[in-house]
């Protein structure tokens, strides 16, 4: 059998420049795709589910009254998207200008615009006054949102101020089609629950949930109180489901290990 003539060798260097070419473009692409998930910009806790919730989950944010849900959520949507995600944050109870405020008392960038009031939503769509069907309005307004604007995080704040507003003859029916809406339109979502007692879910909200974080009180023995974080559910991940103290300082949320004289 006759050696390879030089022409041959030509064709063999350009086969595998090819191929070394096609590989180069896959891993560029690789490269340029977004992260599979969205950071809580909580330091530490990230570190505890995974690096952050996976993209177009829907989650539930728990927790009594003043345990600062909403000072999270602001947080979360603001630092993500000061690194160039679209987001909305739909407030069903509180008005724009005091949500404006907390975002000013915790040194947050006043770029608001992406917060929205039901205020707003009503005058937008009065005809809806009297038939009460909010869940469409919202996905009516979602859906136009992210037409121009594209809508990757969303926060509405919150779920108890929507079954008040929308009066739901099914809630879990309806939520769990309002929550299979939100992930067909690949949206990471977040609905501030106002919960005094964890693990109670009137509607089984649980169950149709992605991911459940719970934020509560807990007491010292000096009679000082504190915040604790925890991540009860997180699907497709594996995570810690421990309590961890909570902070805010310095301008920054972040977690630590509970004092072990917290009662």
């Amino acid at each position: 059998m006759p050696g390879k003539t030089l022409r041959d060798e030509v064709k063999e260097i350009q086969a595998q420049l090819a191929k070394l070419q096609k590989r180069l473009e896959s891993l560029e692409g690789l490269e340029e795709r977004p992260t599979a998930r969205i950071r809580t910009y909580i330091d530490g806790f990230d570190d505890l589910i995974g690096g952050g919730i996976p993209r177009g989950h829907v989650c539930l944010l728990s927790g009594p009254s003043g345990a600062m849900k909403t000072s999270i959520a602001l947080n979360l949507l603001t630092r993500n998207s000061e690194n160039g995600a679209q987001a909305l944050y739909i407030s069903l109870e509180e008005t724009k200008e005091s949500l404006q405020e907390t975002m000013r008392s915790m040194g947050l960038s006043e770029d608001s615009d992406f917060i929205v009031d039901v205020g707003r939503l009503r005058t937008e769509h009065e005809d809806m006054e009297e038939t009460g069907d909010w869940i469409e309005v919202l996905k009516d307004f979602i859906t136009k949102r992210k037409r121009y604007r594209k809508v990757d995080l969303l926060v509405i704040d919150s779920l108890t101020g929507l079954y008040s507003l929308a009066g739901l003859d099914e809630p879990h029916r309806d939520l769990f089609h309002f929550f299979a809406f939100l992930r067909n339109l690949g949206t990471t979502s977040l609905f501030i629950f106002d919960q005094g007692e964890e693990g109670v879910y009137p509607n089984r909200e649980d169950s149709i949930a992605d991911g459940l974080f719970h934020v509560g009180f807990h007491r010292l023995q000096d009679g000082s109180v504190g915040l604790k974080l925890r991540c009860a559910k997180l699907r497709h991940t594996k995570h810690s489901m421990d309590y961890h103290e909570l902070r805010f300082e310095n301008g920054r949320f972040l977690v630590g290990p509970l004092p072990s004289s917290s009662l």
